[in-house]
C-alpha cells in the first residue's frame, strides 16, 4: 500500500503537478479579455455557429475572415462548462507543454546523468518563460500551437531512433499534427516548414544514401500538405466562394478579391528595420522590450541562447582547427537545433511578432543547457543552466505582461440594451475591437464595420457596406470615445453620405465578465 501511494505521488509530481498549477494560475488570473478576444476570437466562433457572414460585414475587420477552428473549440468549452471552467481547462491544456518539453529533453539528453531530473526542471523553466506566462489560460492560441508543434517535433525525434521503414507511422502522424496546426492558424506554418528542413539536416548527418536522407522529410511533408488541405478545405472553399480568395484577405495581391485592395495584408510592424536588427534581434529584445510586441516583453533568455550559440560555434571551430577529437552528434541533436534555427529565421523574415515564437521560446532552456554543456562539460554546463533557469523564472513571473483580465462572472458578455433597439435595422461599428458586442446584442440585424483594419480603397467594400444597410429602419453607430472623437466619427459617416449629430449620442454600457466598457451609441440619418 505504501509503495502504491509513493508511486502515485511520483506520477503526480512527474506528470500532473505542473499542468495543474498552470490551471490554477489561469483561474487566479481571471477572465481573459485580451484585445483579440474582444475583436474576433469570441465573435468568429459565434458568427460561424449563427451563419452571420451573409448578414454582418467584417465587424472584426481583417480578423473576421480567419479560420474559426480553434475559436470554436474554445467557445464550445465555455458553453459546455462555464467561463471559469473554460479558463481552468485552457490553463491545463497549456500546461501540457511542460510534458512535451520534458519528453524532448529526455530524448536529446540521452544517457546524461540525472537526465530525468534535469529534463523535468527544463520543462518547468519552459512554462515559466515570458511569452508563455503572458498567454497562459488565454484564447490567443499561441500556447495551443506550441502543443501541436512540439508534439510534431517529439514524434520526429522518436522516429530517429527507429530503422528507416519503421519511421513512417511516426512521421505521418507528426506531419498530420503539423498540418492541422497550419490549417487552423496559418501563422504557425513556419514551424512545419522548419521541421522539414530539420529532418533533412538530421538524416544528412547520419545517413550516407541520398534516398535515406530525403525520404523522412518527404513522408513528413506529404502528410503536412494533405492534412492542411483536408482540414482547411472547408474554410478555403468558404472564403473562395464568397470573396474569391481562399485566404481572404491575406495574399490578396495574388488572388485579387474585389472586396479588398490588391495587397498581401501582412502585419509588418515588427519586421527588422536594418541589418543590425536582422543579426542581433535576440540581444536587442533584451534592451528594447517592445521591439516585437505591443506590450513590453522583458526577455533575456533569447539573448543568453544567442550568445551561447555564438560562443559554442567559435569553440567548435577552435577545437576543429587544433585537430581535437569532437564527439559525433547523437541522434536528434541536429534535428532540434536546426528546427530552432530555421524556425527563428523564418519567424524573423515573415513576422517578427513575439507571440508567434512562443513554441521556440519553450525550447530555449533546453537549448541553453545543451550549448553550455558542449563548452564546459555536462556537470558545469547543466549546473549553470539550472541556476540561470531559476533566476529567469523568478524574473518572468514578476515581469510577464498581461494582455487583459477581468473578474469572473456567470456570463462572458452582456450589454445594456438601448431602449430604441426595436426600431434599429443596422448598427455600424467604427474601429476595433468592437465585434464582441455583436453576440452580446444577439440581434438579427447587420453589424457593419466602417473603419476596418484592412486596406479597402479601390475595392467594392464601400458598395457592399451600403448594400447591407437596411434603409427602411433606423441606423446607429457604436464607437469607443477613448479611440475616436465625435468629430472623427462625423467625418467618417459623412463619407457614406450619412450624417450624425453629436447631440444624438448616448452612453452604451457593455460588460465582458466583470469589466465595464463604456461606448457611445449614436443616431445616424440619411
Amino acid at each position: 500500500m505504501a509503495y502504491k501511494l509513493a508511486d502515485y505521488g511520483k506520477q503526480l509530481l512527474t506528470y500532473w503537478l505542473v499542468p495543474l498549477l498552470c490551471a490554477l494560475v489561469s483561474w487566479q488570473k481571471g477572465l481573459d479579455i485580451n484585445w483579440d478576444v474582444q475583436n474576433y476570437h469570441y465573435y468568429n466562433a459565434w458568427a460561424h455557429l449563427h451563419d452571420r457572414y451573409s448578414i454582418d460585414l467584417a465587424p472584426a475587420g481583417m480578423q473576421s475572415f480567419f479560420n474559426p477552428l480553434f475559436d470554436l473549440a474554445w467557445y464550445g468549452s465555455m458553453q459546455l462548462l462555464t467561463p471559469q471552467g473554460a479558463g481552468i481547462l485552457m490553463g491545463l491544456l497549456h500546461g501540457f507543454n511542460f510534458l512535451l518539453v520534458r519528453a524532448i529533453g529526455l530524448r536529446v539528453l540521452g544517457k546524461v546523468a540525472w537526465a530525468a531530473q534535469l529534463s523535468w526542471l527544463l520543462g518547468v523553466f519552459a512554462v515559466m518563460s515570458m511569452g508563455f506566462l503572458s498567454e497562459l489560460g488565454t484564447a490567443m492560441h499561441d500556447n495551443i500551437v506550441a502543443l501541436l508543434a512540439l508534439s510534431a517535433l517529439l514524434l520526429c525525434l522518436q522516429a530517429q531512433s527507429r530503422p528507416l521503414p519503421a519511421q513512417t507511422p511516426l512521421l505521418l502522424l507528426a506531419g498530420a499534427i503539423a498540418g492541422f496546426a497550419c490549417a487552423a492558424k496559418l501563422t504557425s506554418a513556419f514551424y512545419a516548414l522548419a521541421l522539414a528542413f530539420a529532418l533533412v539536416a538530421e538524416n544528412c548527418t547520419h545517413e550516407s544514401r541520398w534516398r535515406n536522407r530525403l525520404q523522412p522529410a518527404v513522408v513528413y511533408s506529404m502528410a503536412v500538405a494533405v492534412t492542411m488541405l483536408v482540414v482547411g478545405a472547408y474554410w478555403y472553399w468558404f472564403n473562395w466562394s464568397r470573396f474569391d480568395n481562399p485566404l481572404f484577405p491575406m495574399f490578396n495581391d495574388i488572388f485579387r478579391s474585389d472586396l479588398a485592395t490588391a495587397y498581401d495584408h501582412r502585419d509588418t510592424r515588427f519586421l527588422p528595420a536594418n541589418w543590425i536588427d536582422w543579426w542581433f534581434r535576440p540581444v536587442l529584445l533584451a534592451i528594447n522590450h517592445t521591439l516585437a510586441s505591443e506590450l513590453p516583453y522583458r526577455q533575456y533568455t533569447f539573448a543568453l541562447v544567442y550568445v551561447a550559440a555564438v560562443a559554442a560555434l567559435v569553440w567548435w571551430l577552435i577545437r576543429r582547427q587544433r585537430g581535437m577529437v569532437t564527439v559525433f552528434p547523437q541522434r536528434g541533436t541536429v534535428l532540434l537545433f536546426v528546427f530552432a534555427l530555421v524556425s527563428y529565421a523564418l519567424w524573423l523574415k515573415l513576422f517578427g511578432i513575439y507571440r508567434y515564437v512562443i513554441t521556440l521560446e519553450l525550447l530555449l532552456p533546453l537549448l541553453l543547457a545543451m550549448l553550455l554543456a558542449s563548452m564546459v562539460g555536462n556537470r558545469r554546463g547543466f549546473g549553470i543552466a539550472v541556476a540561470l533557469g531559476v533566476l529567469l523564472s523568478v524574473h518572468n513571473m514578476n515581469k510577464a505582461p498581461d494582455w487583459g483580465h477581468a473578474p469572473w462572472s456567470a456570463d462572458y458578455v452582456a450589454v445594456s440594451m438601448p431602449t430604441d433597439i426595436d426600431s434599429v435595422g443596422t448598427v455600424a461599428l467604427m474601429g476595433q475591437p468592437l465585434a464582441w458586442l455583436v453576440p452580446a446584442f444577439n440581434l438579427q440585424i447587420p453589424f457593419l464595420q466602417i473603419a476596418p483594419n484592412i486596406s479597402v480603397h479601390d475595392s467594392r467594400y464601400g458598395e457592399e457596406l451600403v448594400r447591407r444597410i437596411d434603409l427602411n429602419k433606423e441606423i446607429r453607430v457604436v464607437f469607443d470615445p477613448a479611440v475616436y472623437s465625435i468629430e472623427q466619427v462625423v467625418t467618417r459617416i459623412a463619407q457614406g453620405r450619412f450624417s450624425l449629430l453629436p447631440t444624438a449620442c448616448e452612453p452604451l454600457q457593455a460588460y465582458m465578465g466583470g469589466q465595464l466598457f463604456a461606448y457611445q451609441y449614436c443616431r445616424v440619418t440619411r
